[in-house]
């Protein structure tokens, strides 16, 4: 009984799994978001199915699909797949907060074959292992110069800038000034021109979530960070896109597709908000990766030019972290659930950072 747990930097991750299930010879089952199998007609859906995936809504209690990851894990089906972070984070170097959830079920399923088997001794239980797996993607340095600059013209030409020349940095740097102001524009927040603070990023992020919340007619909730709020946005959004209106009055039927209408409308909005984050996430130096200019000029890609267009050759390096029965910690879970859920969750959230930040392009090369 096996449960993969990936981190999720990128839509190239399956893929990523993909080729580690053809090394290892055995075939896996993924959960991957519902909206996914609409894309095209479905067509990828049913692709996606014969390839061993189900879908899952997201921020709701999906029933089917919580009993299909019980039943996999319960009946040591194979290996199962999900990807820890919940969604795609588009950094290379850092996580997003783990949804322990996923835990809960896995515990779950053991619980499952306890019961189905009547055992009395926890000894008697089968191991379930938890292995976490970052996943980190290294760019060769030949051709990444070109592949640099058509992105820096790209995004000089859409936005207005007349090339000033100077180094990558530099042409990066004005480009994340000017689209930052632009944003804070329209949004009716005024930036200070002398000297952009973390402090007001913060507070153009906050009137940013601020308004969408509104949208969906979520109250604020202080407690939560900013992507908290955005997980707990997007979540509400998917459970109401997808909620069956077919036992409901006409009436009602009637305005809760004139709010999924608006919900559609406003998911651009929504991954903007994310994509935000990575771009304005903390001080860009001069002497930063490669992998970093790449993920900064994709996120500008997509809030400028509306799709990301810089796919330099790329190598998914991945480290396999030591696994976890959880059949070693399930007493712990039956006397306290959550502290024994968010426990192993914060281990491995240390564990796949310093994984992650431990995959160096000299020693990969």
């Amino acid at each position: 009984r096996q449960l993969l747990l990936p981190n999720h930097p990128a839509l190239w991750d399956p893929f990523a799994m993909a080729g580690l299930s053809r090394i290892l010879q055995e075939n896996f089952y993924y959960v991957a978001a519902r909206e996914l199998f609409d894309w095209l007609h479905g067509i990828p859906g049913w692709i996606m199915q014969h390839m061993g995936c189900y879908s899952v809504v997201r921020g709701t209690y999906d029933r089917a699909s919580f009993a299909m990851t019980r039943d996999i894990l319960s009946e040591n089906r194979g290996p199962l797949v999900i990807f820890v972070e919940g969604e795609i984070s588009i950094r290379n170097d850092a996580l997003l907060p783990l949804e322990s959830g996923i835990l809960h079920l896995a515990f779950m399923a053991l619980q499952d074959f306890q019961k189905e088997h009547q055992l009395n001794a926890l000894s008697e239980l089968p191991s379930l292992f938890v292995c976490p797996i970052a996943i980190k993607y290294i760019f060769s340095a030949k051709g990444i110069d070109r592949a640099l600059e058509c992105s820096l013209s790209r995004l000089e030409k859409a936005t207005g800038l007349i090339k000033k020349g100077g180094s990558h940095y530099e042409r990066l740097m004005r480009i994340r000034k000017l689209v930052l102001f632009e944003t804070s524009r329209q949004f009716g927040y005024d930036l200070n021109p002398e000297e952009v603070s973390p402090e007001q990023i913060t507070h153009l992020e906050s009137d940013m979530i601020r308004k969408l919340e509104q949208v969906a007619n979520l109250p604020e909730e202080p407690s939560l960070s900013y992507l908290g709020r955005v997980r707990r946005l997007r979540n509400t959004m998917d459970r109401r896109l997808k909620e069956n209106t077919e036992d409901l009055p006409p009436y009602q039927t009637l305005l809760h597709q004139h709010q999924k209408k608006i919900l559609k409308n406003f998911y651009w909005d929504m991954e903007r908000m994310v994509n935000f984050i990575g771009i304005y996430d903390g001080p860009i130096s001069p002497d930063i990766s490669w992998e970093r200019y790449v993920e900064l000029l994709r996120r500008l890609e997509r809030e400028v030019l509306g799709d990301y267009l810089l796919n330099p050759p790329r190598t998914a390096v991945m480290k396999v972290l030591a696994p976890i029965d959880l059949k070693d910690h399930y007493e712990d879970f039956v006397h306290d659930k959550r502290k024994t859920t968010e426990q192993l969750i914060h281990q491995m959230e240390t564990d796949l950072y310093q994984a992650i930040t431990s995959i160096h392009p000299e020693a990969e090369a």
